[in-house]
């Protein structure tokens, strides 16, 4: 290999190093793909609040009224028979749904779907803000929460995202039990 080949094949592999360091300061370093996107507002501080803890409930059939069905495009937040998990912990709010086995009359069909949230929240005095949902992303939902004997009860105050009649009844239908 001639020197002058040498040279330009270092001079590549400086180049592409210089452009991978410019991108990945540009970048953030820490970025954690279980935080919520920034929609309306930046992250609350990682601090402990007072409603912090891992709550959960189940709900049967005949609490909901109805059956889960398969679906290819729900929104998420449903209120369906299963077992919910719900997460709040410095500022972020987690919930995950398992719905409930149901007769299947078919032997090609699918059962329901469960669904996985990651939104932030805020607290201030006995009112909860949900905001950075990526259903309702230029929306922030105002509930209140109480937990008495371990329990998490939520009301909704004002909750103007499209999806609100999913949110509000899936968070405030029961209270959740602490775990």
């Amino acid at each position: 290999m001639t020197s002058e080949r040498r040279t330009r094949g270092w001079a590549g592999v400086l180049v592409m190093a210089l452009l991978v360091g410019a991108c990945a300061r540009g970048s953030d370093a820490s970025l954690d793909v279980n935080e919520p996107y920034p929609f309306t507002r930046p992250p609350p501080p990682r601090s402990e609040t007072p409603v912090d803890g891992t709550y959960a409930r189940s709900l049967t059939v005949e609490d909901t009224g109805r059956q889960p069905v398969h679906c290819v495009r729900c929104p998420p937040w449903r209120l369906d028979a299963g077992t919910a998990q719900l997460q709040l912990e410095a500022g972020r709010l987690t919930t995950v749904f398992e719905p409930v086995a149901v007769e299947q009359r078919c032997p090609d069909c699918k059962p329901p779907e469960g669904f996985t949230m990651r939104v932030h929240f805020a607290v201030d005095g006995d009112r909860l803000e949900i905001f950075n949902d990526p259903t309702c992303t230029d929306t922030v939902g105002v509930y209140r929460w109480s937990v008495d004997d371990g329990d998490l009860t939520l009301r909704a105050i004002d909750d103007p995202c499209p999806y609100a009649d999913l949110r509000a009844g899936y968070l405030t239908a029961t209270p959740w039990q602490r775990r």
